[in-house]
């Protein structure tokens, strides 16, 4: 035990590390809104992030600004999510990146949706959706530098972390083609695999 206050990046980091520490980091995790809606009626008060009721410990990792995705490939412009057709208890819905979901109306967290249709299924679709990929539209960057000088401010005040996500390649096939029509395509249609890739490196790498 490593005594007194560490900055937050500097305990996540010796916690991570299994180094001297404070206290272990205590970090927030996402929590369903069902969750939360369900403790409300055990108990929680409403006030519970406000007055840090679970002690969560301020941010260690700081993102850059740029959004390239975490599970879904980072289109830009996003394909617009509405809703396509109720039936019953469910709604067809598309998705930001352009996937057809049967969801329980009026409910889209907590459970795992129906994927009834995704953006790629031959090169002619792979082609028309490519240049929402496209590294050199400016909109992407748009501002990107000032952010960045933001969040590298809130990173050396808290001793941190300077974080960059980005779609991993399994997970970007997976999203564009969907999981089981994906191990058919490597096999049957590499050459889109090919194509999918070469984009998302050629993204990735600008």
């Amino acid at each position: 035990m490593k005594t007194g206050a560490m900055r937050s990046g500097e305990r996540m980091k010796a916690t991570y590390e299994f180094g001297p520490v404070d206290h272990l980091y205590r970090t927030e995790f996402s929590i369903w809104p069902e969750a939360i809606e369900r403790w409300k009626g055990e108990g929680l008060p409403d006030d519970w992030q406000e007055s840090n009721l679970f002690m969560y410990d301020p941010p260690g990792v700081f993102q850059t600004g740029l959004n390239l995705d975490w599970c879904e490939p980072p289109f830009m412009p996003q394909f617009e999510a509405k809703v396509l057709e109720v039936c019953g208890d469910h709604e067809i819905i598309q998705d930001t990146a352009g996937r057809h979901l049967k969801v329980f109306k009026g409910r889209r967290h907590g459970f795992m949706p129906d994927y009834l249709r995704h953006v790629v299924s031959n090169m002619a679709e792979w082609e028309a959706v490519a240049p929402r990929l496209d590294p050199s539209n400016d909109v992407r960057w748009d501002g990107l530098a000032d952010r960045v000088l933001t969040q590298r401010r809130l990173t050396d005040e808290a001793g941190g972390i300077l974080d960059q996500r980005l779609i991993g390649g399994y997970m970007y096939l997976r999203a564009l083609i969907g999981p089981e029509d994906l191990l058919y395509m490597f096999y049957d249609q590499p050459e889109v695999i090919h194509a999918l890739m070469q984009g998302w490196l050629n993204l990735m790498d600008a």
